[in-house]
């Protein structure tokens, strides 16, 4: 297999498990769980996946000689990744899956912002497309009268956009580690989850939040989103090695497509899949494709 076919293969992989591990993330919500409740046992899960990888491949010694540069680097992708994650399990259980998944993947939009607020980059033709592209399917999905059953503002739509902007900074600074330090895929992903996981765990403290341990019958489902997320998270990780950020993000920013047709088939009951949100998540995918490809 070539290494352009790894980077396709291994960034639609992570958007198909992007796509199912919500709707086991909106069932244990549903089912009494918080959202950082949700968010601890996913990244605790990810995180003795990834450590258990590194022991079973050797690579477990290796963690304490890593550079402190890359440690910095990667612990700093990971307290992101805690506010996208705690953002994330919010939106999801305000708006519903399939919503919050497609504002989540408007994260090529905050990406393009930044740098040109920031690094003063200009914006083409293309790129002001897609944010225009965006912005129509965000306007459509708050006006689709879909999503979660038990009703949603348009204010809701803030944690999918707030989980957005962090994730598509964690992705920048992920990339910058992976091409500039010299550790390992596993070993990147590793450190970005003990770092997302201990933010998380601070936020806990800082907010005096005590419920920590999840009702008995939400354990199950998000225990397996974890797994998939997990699994993502690897594959994105795969990918940004071996691939350019513009083309692994359009790829990976495919699972709001799947996780529409994943909700209309399996949380009916929970989530209102309407036409409106089915073209509004067909836009903002369009949208962030231009700009990533721009």
């Amino acid at each position: 297999m070539s290494p352009v076919s790894e980077v396709y293969l291994f960034a639609l992989f992570a958007a198909l498990l992007w796509g199912i591990s919500p709707v086991f993330t909106k069932s244990g919500l549903v089912r009494g769980g918080t959202s950082l409740q949700g968010s601890l046992v996913v990244v605790f899960v990810g995180t003795l996946c990834y450590v258990a990888a590194l022991a079973i491949v050797g690579g477990l010694s290796n963690l304490p000689s890593i550079s402190p540069i890359a440690l910095l680097v990667f612990a700093s992708s990971g307290v992101a990744g805690a506010l996208s994650w705690m953002s994330y399990f919010v939106g999801v259980d305000r708006v519903g899956a399939s919503i919050n998944t497609a504002g989540f993947n408007t994260h090529p939009l905050f990406a393009t912002v930044v740098a040109f607020l920031i690094l003063g980059e200009t914006l083409s033709v293309q790129t002001a497309l897609g944010i225009l592209t965006i912005v129509v399917g965000l306007t459509v999905i708050a006006t689709s009268k879909g999503g979660d059953r038990a009703g949603w503002s348009v204010a809701d739509l803030t944690f999918p956009l707030l989980s957005s902007g962090a994730y598509a900074v964690s992705n920048v600074v992920r990339r910058f580690g992976l091409t500039r330090t010299d550790v390992t895929t596993l070993e990147a992903v590793t450190v970005n989850s003990i770092a997302t996981l201990a933010a998380l765990f601070v936020y806990a403290a800082v907010t005096r939040d005590t419920r920590l341990v999840p009702p008995k019958e939400t354990v199950r489902p998000f225990v397996l989103s974890g797994l998939l997320s997990a699994l993502a998270f690897f594959f994105l990780f795969e990918a940004f090695d071996r691939g350019s950020v513009a083309v692994v993000s359009a790829l990976s920013g495919l699972s709001p497509v799947f996780a529409t047709v994943i909700v209309a088939v399996f949380l009916a009951d929970v989530e209102r899949v309407t036409r409106g949100i089915v073209t509004g998540v067909v836009l903002v995918v369009g949208g962030a494709t231009l700009i990533t490809l721009a």
